[in-house]
């Protein structure tokens, strides 16, 4: 038995249960559905434009994804400890690499296939449909998206390997998405009230290097890169400040910039992969020394 068997035998037993087809089909929907929507409901003048699509699926899996990626991955490893099926998956010929890879790959799979799909439809859609509709800028949104997934996956899969039982890995999982939700932004927040820092017209350089080692921020920025936001206001696109603007003529006076790598969508491109990679070793590096029996 290798880590393909492992994979096969984990993917059949996620989609027998209710609860992953369900995510399934409201991955599809939150993606494919709102865009499609959009530009269902946009009866009168020109259809919608590809800067409307992107802010929206941004926006939506900004939330969705890490919470679809940590309740898939939860419990994945502590789940065969408690119901005592660690015993044959680890009597089998197989080593615990290929037991962490095939379940790691078997719980990516359940959230990237429907992911895809439903991005997919986004993309020929936007493509076709939309103002300024780009395959390519789409294409580059599902990527971005699915690294975004591997991120989450990966620290569900963390929180099963270090958990004892479900329920602690459930109050992990609930934590992590709490601290980069809520608590990561608040603790900037704190930090300038300490420090009592004059945040205009942009807070100090560490300010956005805490800001952009969180993953939710580094993905938000990654997905300006796919539609023109330009200065107008989007969350986390920092790096200028308009003074004003006027929509006759689409002219900006920009009174300030930040000129710091923190804010390069580059960065924010290292962070994800950084998240997606470390995470899922140092899972691994636990699972391989941990009494499971």
């Amino acid at each position: 038995m290798t880590w393909n068997h492992v994979l096969r035998r984990d993917l059949l037993s996620t989609y027998r249960s209710r609860l992953v087809p369900a995510v399934a089909v409201l991955l599809v929907l939150a993606t494919a559905g709102i865009v499609l929507g959009m530009y269902a409901l946009d009866n009168y003048g020109p259809p919608p434009d590809r800067q409307t699509a992107v802010f929206a699926i941004g926006a939506i899996s900004h939330v969705l994804v890490p919470l679809v990626g940590l309740l898939a991955a939860y419990s994945s490893l502590v789940g065969e400890r408690e119901s005592g099926s660690v015993r044959f998956l680890l009597g089998l010929p197989n080593s615990r690499l290929d037991a962490f890879a095939g379940k790691f790959l078997s719980r990516l799979t359940a959230v990237a296939a429907p992911l895809t799909l439903g991005l997919l439809v986004c993309t020929v859609a936007v493509g076709a449909l939309f103002q300024n509709g780009s395959y390519v800028a789409m294409l580059g949104l599902t990527a971005v998206t699915l690294l975004f997934a591997l991120v989450f996956v990966g620290m569900g899969m963390a929180l099963s390997a270090v958990a004892s039982t479900s329920t602690r890995a459930v109050v992990g999982a609930v934590g992590v998405f709490a601290l980069f939700r809520g608590l990561w932004p608040a603790l900037q927040m704190v930090l300038l009230e300490v420090q009592n820092v004059d945040r205009y017209p942009f807070p100090p350089e560490w300010y956005f290097w805490i800001g952009r080692v969180n993953p939710l921020n580094a993905y938000v920025k990654l997905t300006t890169e796919f539609a023109d936001f330009g200065t107008r206001n989007h969350p986390l696109l920092t790096r200028t400040v308009a003074t004003d603007y006027n929509p006759a003529t689409e002219e900006v006076v920009v009174e300030a910039s930040v000129d710091s790598i923190a804010v390069t969508s580059e960065f924010a491109a290292v962070v994800l992969v950084a998240w997606a990679v470390v995470v899922p070793l140092v899972a691994l590096a636990v699972w391989r020394r941990r009494d499971l029996l």
